[in-house]
């Protein structure tokens, strides 16, 4: 595993120790930031393609609504 050093202002060091458990590692500490990030943006786009399919479905219910009364 290749490592690398980031620089980090004092600030938001303070800040990941505030949310780091005592053995839990820088590493493991913005792992987690980024997968909850992750799951936020894939949550927002899973109910913005939902709302989508919804729209999409309830106009063919129309559609079908209207030639249902043709008939």
């Amino acid at each position: 595993m290749d490592i690398t050093t980031v620089k980090l202002h004092k600030g938001t060091k303070t800040a990941l120790d505030q949310i780091r458990s005592e053995r839990e590692s820088y590493d493991e500490v913005i792992r987690k930031l980024i997968e909850r990030t992750r799951n936020k943006n894939l949550k927002k786009e899973l109910v913005e393609g939902y709302q989508k399919i919804g729209k999409e479905e309830l106009d063919i219910l129309h559609e079908w609504e209207a030639a249902s009364r043709e008939l």
